[in-house]
């Protein structure tokens, strides 16, 4: 017998769909399931699916945390200005002071006799004054009537200058003498805490001597720290908006935050060359004297009135060798959504919302998850609760 000859069936078409049936019914296989989406044989692919969120206004910056040190306002070392002995301490070590109360009494004695020795001085000097005086105006009268001579008249008024003169160095020496015996008391120029004593009473001391003690004002104090150029600039945008917008919290070191929020008072008038920062200086209240000089704190910096600054899930920030950029969402003409690329510039970021400080508006849409899936100018599904 003959074998049978394969059934032909005719071809449907001369499509590429059509030649790749008859192809598979020549050898009669089974068709496999296959789907095409065009007529070049690539099966569909669908839009990767995302989830997005709207960009949103930021009422208050997230706050940012630098290590800060407390620092006094004044912290005065206190010397003395004569030599004597010191006959009285009036403060406690360590204690509370007050501007203008007594620290030291030096012993006064020898100031109190050098007073009294330049006010002898000022009264001779001014008792030479008068009687040159009263010797000038009588060889005046007699010179205008030629019954003195020039000379005679010249004379009498150099002694009447230089009378003059003699009492105005003894007023100078009285009023160093005064200045001296002053400064046998030695008092406090602030507000203020006191330090250990280095002298006790009965020591010699003279202007040479070391400080004898010193007084560090503590209320109210300032808080040290150190901003970078790059976050006052993302931050607030210029050195003086930081001075006027900044809101500043102060952390002790056991965690526990001040209640009082504080702002600025000044800042350095430079940046330091080798770390780009610049040093902010925050006056805290510091009535309790919970803050000591020296010590170190955290702050929590943010801005009080962010201005334009809007936000979105941190989850939609990506970063690469250029910097940071999102997935803008946009609506095409036949209805589809796709993505474009959107570089931004990043401000704070927190757990709930990244700040971003140029290349958003409100409104906008962005991907906030499935950010790897999709690609520049390509369509995208939105997933609602993804």
């Amino acid at each position: 017998m003959h074998a049978q000859n394969p059934i032909h069936r005719p071809c449907p078409g001369s499509s590429t769909k059509a030649l790749v049936l008859c192809a598979f019914l020549a050898l009669g296989t089974a068709l496999p399931s296959v789907s095409f989406a065009n007529e070049g044989g690539m099966p569909a692919r669908k839009a990767p699916a995302v989830a997005v969120g709207k960009v949103f206004a930021v009422s208050e910056l997230p706050a940012r945390r630098y290590a800060a040190r407390v620092v006094s306002p004044a912290a005065v070392d206190i010397t003395t200005r004569v030599s004597g002995e010191i006959i009285e301490q009036n403060f406690a070590e360590g204690g509370r002071v007050k501007k203008g109360d007594v620290l030291y009494r030096l012993d006064p004695v020898r100031y109190e006799a050098a007073l009294k020795d330049a006010k002898g001085d000022l009264a001779e000097a001014k008792a030479e004054l008068a009687y040159a005086k009263t010797a000038l105006a009588r060889a005046k009268s007699l010179y205008e009537r030629q019954a003195e001579s020039r000379d005679t008249y010249d004379s009498a008024v150099r002694t009447e200058k230089t009378a003059q003169a003699a009492v105005l160095k003894a007023e100078a020496s009285v009023t160093l003498a005064e200045d001296d015996l002053k400064h046998c008391e030695i008092t406090s120029p602030a507000d203020g805490r006191a330090g250990v004593s280095v002298y006790p009473v009965g020591s010699w001391i003279t202007t040479s001597s070391s400080a004898l003690t010193s007084v560090v004002v503590t209320d109210p104090i300032r808080v040290r720290f150190a901003l970078s150029m790059k976050d006052i600039l993302s931050l607030f945008g210029s050195v003086k908006a930081l001075s006027s917008d900044a809101r500043i919290t102060v952390e002790l070191a056991n965690g526990t935050k001040l209640p009082a929020e504080n702002t600025v008072g000044f800042t350095s008038n430079q940046a330091g060359t080798d770390t780009d920062t610049l040093d902010v200086y925050a006056v805290v209240a510091n009535p309790d004297e919970t803050l000591v000089a020296g010590s170190t704190v955290a702050v929590h910096v943010t801005r009080a009135n962010p201005g334009a600054a809007v936000g979105v899930l941190p989850s939609a920030v990506m970063h690469d060798a250029d910097g940071a950029w999102v997935w803008v969402v946009k609506d095409s003409s036949d209805g589809a959504k796709t993505v474009e690329k959107r570089r931004i510039e990043l401000g704070t970021l927190s757990d709930s919302a990244a700040v971003i400080t140029s290349g958003l508006a409100v409104g906008e849409t962005v991907v906030t998850d499935g950010t790897h899936k999709p690609s520049e100018g390509g369509a995208i599904r939105v997933v609602e609760g993804e």
